[in-house]
């Protein structure tokens, strides 16, 4: 009776102790590519909405939405704004190439005020970047990286003043629709460069980047999750959760530490339409 009394104390201390250190965690879920009224891939409404009622069983301190968010300008943003009101979390919205050009990024903002900007959730800062400005990507089969508009590349040169002039305590993860590059093995869909940024919008991005601490990009654009190392950044690559040509639909969730350390897991659907 006397081991029983004492063991029970040590449990109970030591549960106590882990769920105090779990409590300083950060849980971040990341949504991609949700292509509403996508009309080639019918059903990306019926699929954002069974993650949001996954994300509903989750304890989340915020949900970011890393582009292309629909395929019908205001109408889809604000039917995403609509439907994921019911996460009960904040959520923070960065446009993927299917939402904004620079000449079209005043109407995003009517919608969601701003295409890059910086926000903080319990001590880790997050910098949303608008990739669509770093690069061409309105022909999916080039096979050479094509030169920006002049209206984006003019909007490109602002940013990029702005993200210099950034300042952080703290950790600090970028986020991004398109991935700043691929990793030594290549990994992407296929080798085009509509899958990447160009120079030498990439690589002064990622110097900036690199001078503001961050380590982790958080990116989308790839219809499929992934982790992997590029210059000497990890990326995380968050699922589609509308379509994919070969990989399952889902999402990710991110635990991040104090110190800045990011652990993702991918939640996939039970139910993959497109994955054989």
């Amino acid at each position: 009776m006397l081991k029983t009394l004492f063991i029970v104390p040590v449990l109970l201390i030591a549960t106590l102790c882990f769920c105090a250190s779990s409590d300083h965690d950060i849980t971040i879920a990341q949504l991609s590519d949700l292509h509403l009224g996508m009309t080639g891939h019918p059903g990306s409404e019926q699929r954002l909405q069974q993650a949001i009622e996954m994300l509903q069983r989750q304890h989340l301190d915020a949900v970011i939405i890393s582009g292309d968010i629909g395929d019908h300008f205001e109408q889809s943003w604000k039917q995403a704004r609509e439907m994921l009101a019911a996460v009960k979390a904040p959520v923070y919205y960065v446009p993927g190439n299917h939402d904004v050009t620079a000449k079209t990024v005043s109407r995003y903002a009517k919608v969601f005020e701003h295409d890059y900007y910086s926000f903080t959730i319990k001590g880790i800062h997050f910098i949303a970047v608008d990739s669509q400005l770093l690069g061409n990507f309105s022909h999916f089969e080039s096979k050479q990286p094509e030169l920006p508009a002049k209206e984006d590349r003019e909007a490109a040169e602002k940013m990029l003043e702005w993200l210099n002039g950034l300042h952080f305590s703290g950790p600090v993860i970028a986020v991004q629709h398109v991935p700043p590059d691929r990793s030594s093995e290549r990994i992407s869909p296929d080798n085009k460069p509509y899958w990447v940024l160009h120079d030498p919008w990439r690589t002064r991005e990622l110097n900036v980047l690199r001078k503001l601490g961050v380590k982790d990009i958080l990116a989308g654009h790839w219809h499929q999750g992934t982790i992997y190392e590029a210059d000497g950044f990890t990326f995380h690559i968050a699922p589609a959760t509308s379509w994919s040509p070969k990989s399952k639909l889902g999402f990710a969730i991110h635990k991040i530490s104090p110190s800045g350390q990011v652990k993702t897991k991918f939640i996939y659907f039970a139910q993959q339409p497109f994955v054989k």
